[in-house]
């Protein structure tokens, strides 16, 4: 996971992470706006996010990337090419082992347009966070 600077808080040896503000890509795409996690039944999760009113030339067709941290065990859950911008939502499944604990998640979009008529920096999306969720 990548912390930037701001998202970590405190001082040593007493540090934590603000995951609100953990950024694991940045780019000029078009960030998933208003990305809302929920817990789904059974081990499931599911997210939400706004398909209109976008700046930075997005495409219906650019693929939402996951990432579901469980802070317990410190291992995380990617999903490649979950949904399409346009879907508006998706339903994951989650490990078993995780229900009815707390996981937290992030998504960014890649871009669907084909690499060679785009710069890397303009393939993908900063990373918004989808909130922490208590898995069913």
């Amino acid at each position: 996971m990548l912390y930037q600077g701001s998202s970590l808080q405190g001082d040593y040896p007493e540090l934590s992470v603000d995951y609100s503000k953990v950024q694991l890509s940045s780019g000029k795409l078009a960030p998933p706006a208003g990305i809302v996690a929920a817990a789904a039944s059974p081990s499931g999760l599911q997210l939400s996010w706004n398909t209109s009113g976008y700046l930075g030339d997005p495409l219906p067709a650019d693929m939402l990337m996951v990432n579901v941290y469980h802070p317990v065990s410190g291992f995380a859950a990617c999903y490649e090419n979950c949904a399409s911008r346009s879907d508006g939502s998706v339903v994951l499944a989650t490990p078993e082992e995780w229900s009815g604990q707390e996981v937290v998640v992030w998504g960014f979009f890649a871009s669907a347009k084909p690499s060679g008529k785009t710069k890397p920096s303009e393939r993908v999306s900063a990373t918004a966070y989808a909130g922490t969720v208590t898995l069913l």
